[in-house]
């Protein structure tokens, strides 16, 4: 149930994506991963339904944003991956 939207973190030991609702298909939580862990992290969820997920990264990678959308409003949260435990 993931939508193919990802990303890899600065030292790629781990992967960000997005998942989404079984029933409405809406891109809700974020999730992480690290390559060599066996089990997944919730590290955002969008209550409002009105909202999808997605997330990216700057050019220089230290960030990772992660952008809730809906018809009229973006709202935009950023991960600094140069922070250790940042999440």
């Amino acid at each position: 149930n993931t939508t193919g939207n990802f990303v890899f973190s600065k030292d790629s030991g781990s992967v960000y994506y997005t998942v989404q609702n079984e029933q409405t298909l809406r891109a809700e939580k974020v999730m992480v991963r690290k390559i060599l862990g066996a089990e997944s992290k919730e590290i955002y969820f969008e209550p409002d339904e009105a909202f999808f997920v997605s997330i990216g990264k700057s050019q220089s990678e230290r960030f990772l944003f992660i952008s809730s959308v809906s018809t009229t409003s973006t709202e935009v949260r950023f991960l600094d991956q140069d922070k250790p435990g940042a999440e």
